[in-house]
């Protein structure tokens, strides 16, 4: 038996394709079932507790949708009308929202909720010429972005890490790329919006230094 299961773990054989799908399938629902648990974060030596959830939402749906469409475009996600297709588009849809949910809505925490609005009115403000005031509301997001990601990182511990793995792996199984050429291929996606963003938010910042010059 010992033999058997050091021969299946050491093969250097790719698993076939039925057992690929299967494996992104199951890792992806675990992803999802990771994302659907209630956490909570521990402050003040225990005096204190915050709920920390990254369940998708409405909005971390949507936003989710919005991400992963371009990835079917470029056909990295599968989709030929079928049940495993269709049943991927699901989680991977729910896994993204969480993700959101996580990095952007700081876990459904009162700081995340803020910290959302704060973005909303930052970009509406960038938008209408208010590009000083908008620059301030951007510093105070990136402070509440990295409150945010270490609450909802310490809330969720070890299951952090084993959400991040089985997401990962699930997308890896699902796509048929490697961890190195998903890593590329999200990067080669969203670089370029991302610069656009950071270039605002730089103009941003740097309108905001001039406004407050004595």
């Amino acid at each position: 038996m010992f033999e058997k299961i050091r021969a299946a773990i050491t093969d250097d054989n790719e698993i076939s394709k039925e057992w690929q799908r299967f494996a992104s399938l199951a890792l992806l629902m675990f992803a999802f079932f990771l994302a659907l648990m209630p956490y909570e974060r521990s402050r003040a030596w225990g005096a204190f507790h915050t709920d920390v959830s990254i369940t998708p939402g409405f909005i971390s749906t949507c936003i989710a949708l919005a991400l992963i469409a371009p990835l079917y475009l470029r056909g990295l996600l599968k989709w030929n009308k079928s049940p495993f297709t269709t049943i991927s588009f699901v989680l991977i849809l729910g896994v993204f929202g969480s993700f959101v949910e996580m990095a952007v809505l700081g876990g459904k925490t009162f700081e995340g909720k803020l910290s959302f609005y704060i973005v909303m009115i930052a970009v509406v403000l960038s938008w209408v010429g208010l590009r000083g005031i908008a620059g301030v509301a951007w510093i105070i997001v990136v402070f509440a972005g990295i409150y945010n990601l270490n609450t909802t990182s310490t809330a969720l511990g070890i299951a952090g890490y084993m959400y991040v793995c089985a997401a990962f792996l699930g997308l890896c199984f699902h796509s048929g790329v490697n961890p190195g050429e998903l890593v590329s291929s999200l990067k080669e996606e969203y670089s370029p919006a991302a610069a656009q963003t950071k270039k605002r938010v730089v103009d941003d910042v740097a309108a905001a230094g001039k406004l407050y010059r004595p």
